[in-house]
């Protein structure tokens, strides 16, 4: 008698497998839908993180007066009691040296007069949209409050919702008094 498989058995051998092949495909590329959404929320995340510190620190550790254009005496705003302002604003540290943030193209890039130069603070991979900077202050011998409210969205072409991915970011920033 010799061994063999007879056609019955070969042909439930390859409907099992034609039936689990498409299962285990469509396992793979859920997996592999989820990694591109979770690398999309790790950039947004990485770099809506990287913008709040990098303003929160500058503001906190320098910030000394808070302008409406470029800083000099005629422009000085939440400088009294119950006044606020919003738009763009302008920054003078104590030693009269100017920062500012700019947010042209879909981007944050933060201006020095020391460094007489911008810096970008995202990449091209993501883009910030609805960017608010403004400032309060409640009291006259309070500190200036700066609210900064901004959406950082994963800069893609696709359509897909896993290449999707966006944060919304606010926080308020007292600065010191000098």
């Amino acid at each position: 008698m010799k061994k063999a498989f007879t056609l019955i058995e070969m042909l439930v051998v390859v409907g099992v497998i034609a039936f689990i092949l498409p299962v285990v495909f469509t396992i793979v590329f859920a997996i592999l839908r989820q990694q591109a959404k979770i690398y999309a929320l790790q950039e947004v995340k990485r770099q809506g993180d990287f913008i709040l510190s990098n303003i929160r620190t500058n503001l906190k550790n320098s910030a000394a007066t808070v302008h409406s254009g470029p800083p000099d005496e005629s422009n000085l705003v939440c400088n009294t009691a119950n006044s606020s302002n919003s738009g763009p604003l302008y920054f003078r540290d104590r030693f009269n040296n100017n920062f500012w943030y700019s947010t042209n193209s879909d981007i944050v890039a933060s201006n020095s007069s020391i460094l007489e130069a911008t810096l970008n603070l995202t990449n091209d991979k993501v883009r910030v949209e609805s960017i608010s900077i403004s400032c309060e202050r409640q009291a006259t011998f309070s500190s200036p409050v700066i609210s900064i409210s901004y959406t950082v969205d994963y800069d893609t072409s696709s359509t897909r919702a896993e290449d999707k991915a966006s944060f919304n970011y606010q926080t308020k920033i007292q600065l010191r008094s000098y």
